[in-house]
């Protein structure tokens, strides 16, 4: 009830917001997606995903400013009243961008492809998502939840914008390091090199994350976002040979991530003596050794529970909450082989 309420309101101000900015419809007009509907009037130029946003992209020889969102995130409407219905910003995207909106709740299969990109180009990939993409459809650069004024050590969107447009002008970078959604495939130089540097944890030790702590302030019932989900020494560890390892791949803004965060608290509680684990925040910077796990892995869903034996074989590897117990299982066979 309480969600239906949030989204209900968020709905409203979005809409509200969108229908004083704009008088006439962009090409949203006849989607019946719920998060598209509401970004009919918002003065942005917004494409539905599909060929004609890549033919305009190729036209005009710009990238794709590519928003992913849900009518019940309240990130997602706070960029499309700050950013998106404001008129100035949307007279910057028009001039620089060929627009697309994406309803995550509407297409599973092509958000997790995105979120996965973004995860492999070592990007955020939580909700909103905010992809960059070339006109032959490589996304070269990304962000998450972007505000409109600089904050901390969160970029602007403007800032964001910027950055995307200096790389799509340099085509050795953005080709260099993007990810191919057509065909699926990873077009980065350095993929080969990243290979090496997995292979090599099966050989070379690396200092185990430790003091694992659960941040107090999270709401485990909504997306909002909290900050990082678990803290701990180390946090940027990835496999250790020896033990077994526990690995949760987690967005910050996913009430799912959150519970599953709580149970991954709990039993490195109970088994930090005897199993390594592996915390992997999508929503920020990650150290090759971690890198390498979410390429190898992660699916595009999250959160994302992988356990690996003592050598490295995968005992279980699914996205979505998993009941401690169930773990704990796992654990215990690992442990008497």
């Amino acid at each position: 009830m309480f969600r239906r309420v949030v989204v209900l309101l968020l709905g409203l101000i979005s809409v509200v917001a969108a229908g004083s900015a704009q008088g006439s419809p962009n090409h949203l007009s006849g989607q019946e997606s719920a998060y598209l509907e509401r970004a009919i009037f918002q003065p942005v130029d917004w494409y539905p995903w599909g060929a004609l946003a890549f033919h305009r992209a190729r036209d005009l020889n710009r990238p794709i400013l590519l928003d992913v969102g849900a009518v019940w995130c309240p990130w997602c409407s706070l960029m499309d009243r700050d950013i998106y219905s404001n008129a100035a910003a949307a007279d910057y995207i028009n001039q620089h961008f060929v627009a697309v909106k994406v309803d995550f709740d509407a297409t599973p299969e092509l958000v997790a492809q995105l979120q996965r990109a973004q995860a492999l180009l070592n990007l955020p990939a939580g909700l909103p998502l905010t992809s960059f993409v070339t006109p032959d459809g490589r996304l070269y650069f990304g962000a998450g939840y972007l505000p409109a004024e600089h904050k901390g050590e969160k970029p602007s969107f403007r800032e964001a914008a910027g950055e995307a447009i200096k790389r799509y002008a340099n085509k050795a970078l953005s080709e260099e390091e993007s990810y191919q959604l057509e065909v699926g495939e990873i077009v980065m130089k350095r993929c080969f090199a990243f290979l090496l540097v997995f292979l090599s944890l099966m050989a070379v030790p690396t200092f185990a994350i430790d003091n694992l702590k659960l941040n107090s302030n999270l709401n485990y019932g909504s997306d909002s976002l909290d900050g990082a989900l678990i803290t701990g020494s180390d946090a940027q560890s990835g496999f250790v040979a020896g033990k077994p390892n526990y690995v949760i791949i987690y967005g910050e803004g996913c009430f799912n991530s959150k519970r599953q965060a709580r149970r991954t608290v709990e039993l490195y509680n109970k088994y930090r003596s005897r199993v390594h684990f592996v915390v992997v925040d999508l929503d920020v910077p990650r150290s090759p050794e971690q890198q390498q796990l979410v390429e190898q892995y992660y699916k595009g869903y999250i959160p994302h529970v992988l356990v690996l034996d003592a050598h490295g074989t995968p005992l279980y590897n699914q996205s979505g909450e998993v009941e401690s117990r169930e773990i704990e299982d796992i654990f215990q066979e690992s442990l008497s082989r």
